[in-house]
């Protein structure tokens, strides 16, 4: 999981165990420094792994011009203080890497850094960054994705009969959904998506393509596109680079709200064309089955537009009435069955219809038909949102000539939040791996005019706005570049776009946001309220 910038903030006690003796092995000339002072980046690889698997930490280091000549990372357990030195495992001029397998079940810290550059020697000390940034678990066996594997036998005619096998059979059903997220107060309709497997877990693999990193792109396309459409939002159960499990996923879903729940997949075992799994008709949650069944079908057939042989949409059952199964009349006793996959299963438990979406095969000719480009992906992610905006009855915004839409975007690798008006651009920074959070507010045509400016001085660059010309000014003669205007504020003062700053941040130091609710978690965590930016129109 890359770890953000934007949440850089002053957290755990320091260990001076650990800086002592890191501070003696360099030498007396050595000193130490806070982690806000030289660190430009920390990217943890995954968030949690099991034991055995290797870990990955990058750190970028602002006060190494003259090179990195040798550097080590020393880890804290959480739970018993001992402390692990890791040797350099490779150096840029302004990076250092460090791999890490560990052998035994833990919660693992950044505690300190020693490092040479050139003549300098200094002990970063990382008892200002917050917890969440600089800790990973490590658990005891890998839960991995939960997901039942397909695995499909073909005639001569190519027609598929799924043989599904089960790798989670002993799993209880009786699990009790964790509301442990803020749920959407908006009112708006809430779409989970799921884009499967992700972190250590690459799902299918051919063609030299990762089923993971498609069924991200799929996600990121149909996010975009869905939240073009008015009173929708997404919720993605996951990040980039993790890997929960598919009980977590679901859970993660339900807490935040959601009104139904899309897990993205590639199938594979060289077949043709795409199916998708619903839930089945049972009385129990019967919206699951009604609602699930329409999404299947509306998929399919977006999807056929593009070409795709549709394989139908499916269910798939657990016929043992007295293991599995779901409690319809709340006896405590299971009296039907129950949705086959994991998906399904727990979405259904948890009160949403859930569906599985196998868009194409990745080890058949489908691959170079659908699969193979970046664009073909986003083609997919597109046709699932307007099969989604279909089933809800949907429509887009119509373009207001007095207001403008503004997008919001967010970058994980640098944790900058991003604000557009134009499409071109947000587009463009989808396909380069920005995350699109949808629109962000409405901005006049004319009034109060709001200056953006852009930081090239820093690690993945930074972009600022401000409606004050002395701000512009000031910024510019530190070498900021001026962007010209990005867009106007509302002279009649309609809605509020409140401005924020992270004090501890190198880049995504600024955040603005509508979100009164949203403003105020950034302020408990160590962001400075800034008051008002701007304004934007209802």
């Amino acid at each position: 999981m890359s770890i953000s910038r934007r949440i850089f903030l002053s957290g755990a006690a320091a260990a001076p165990v650990a800086l002592s003796a890191a501070t003696e092995a360099l030498g007396a000339e050595a000193h130490i420094v806070s982690s806000e002072d030289v660190i430009e980046f920390v990217y943890i690889d995954s968030a949690s792994l099991p034991v055995g698997e290797e870990q990955h930490i990058a750190l970028g280091l602002a006060a190494a011009a003259d090179g990195i000549a040798t550097a080590e990372l020393t880890l804290r357990t959480e739970e018993t203080s001992e402390l692990i030195v890791l040797p350099l495992a490779n150096a840029s001029d302004s990076a250092v890497l460090f791999s890490f397998t560990p052998e035994s079940a833990a919660t693992y810290s950044l505690s300190s850094l020693s490092y040479t550059a050139g003549e300098a020697s200094a002990v970063v000390d990382f008892s200002d960054c917050a917890s969440p940034v600089r800790t990973f678990a490590v658990c005891a066996a890998s839960e991995g994705e939960g997901m039942l594997t397909n695995v499909t036998t073909f005639n001569d005619d190519a027609a598929a009969e799924p043989q599904t096998v089960c790798a989670d059979e002993d799993e209880l059903l009786s699990e009790e959904v964790d509301l442990t997220t803020l749920s959407d107060a908006s009112g708006n309709l809430l779409i989970a998506l799921n884009p499967g497997h992700g972190g250590n877990d690459s799902g299918a693999t051919s063609n030299g393509a990762r089923e993971a990193d498609m069924t991200w792109a799929i996600y990121q396309a149909c996010r975009a596109e869905l939240e073009l459409y008015s009173g929708v939002k997404v919720f993605c159960t996951r990040t980039q680079n993790e890997c929960p499990t598919l009980q977590e996923r679901v859970n993660r879903a339900k807490g935040a709200g959601c009104d139904a729940y899309v897990s993205l997949h590639i199938n594979a075992s060289g077949g043709i064309g795409a199916e998708v799994y619903y839930p089945y008709n049972s009385s129990y949650n019967k919206d699951a089955y009604t609602v699930g069944k329409s999404l299947a079908d509306s998929i399919l057939s977006e999807l056929n537009k593009l070409g795709i042989k549709n394989r139908g949409s499916k269910v798939r059952i657990i016929d043992e009435v007295g293991r599995y199964g779901y409690d319809s009349n709340g006896d405590g006793k299971y009296d039907t069955y129950a949705d086959y996959y994991g998906d399904i299963r727990y979405s259904r438990l948890a009160g949403m219809p859930g569906i599985i979406v196998e868009h194409a095969f990745i080890d058949s000719s489908d691959y170079y038909n659908y699969l193979n480009t970046t664009g073909k992906l986003q083609a997919l992610g597109r046709a699932d949102a307007t099969a989604i905006a279909k089933v809800y009855g949907l429509s887009k915004e119509a373009d207001d000539p007095n207001r403008i839409k503004m997008y919001r975007l967010y970058n994980p690798y640098t944790g900058e939040h991003f604000y557009t008006s134009s499409t071109a651009e947000r587009v463009n920074l989808i396909d380069c791996g920005w995350s699109s959070e949808g629109i962000a507010w409405r901005a006049p045509k004319s009034g109060d005019p709001v200056y953006r400016l852009y930081n090239p001085n820093v690690s993945g660059g930074d972009h600022h706005y401000t409606t004050s010309a002395d701000e512009l000014i000031d910024l510019v003669n530190r070498d900021w570049r001026h962007e010209g205007i990005g867009w106007y504020s509302d002279s009649s003062k309609a809605v509020a776009v409140y401005r924020l700053y992270n004090p501890n941040a190198v880049t995504g130091t600024h955040h603005y946001t509508t979100d009164s609710a949203e403003r105020n978690s950034l302020v408990e965590a160590g962001w400075k309220d800034e008051g008002i930016g701007w304004y934007g129109v209802k």
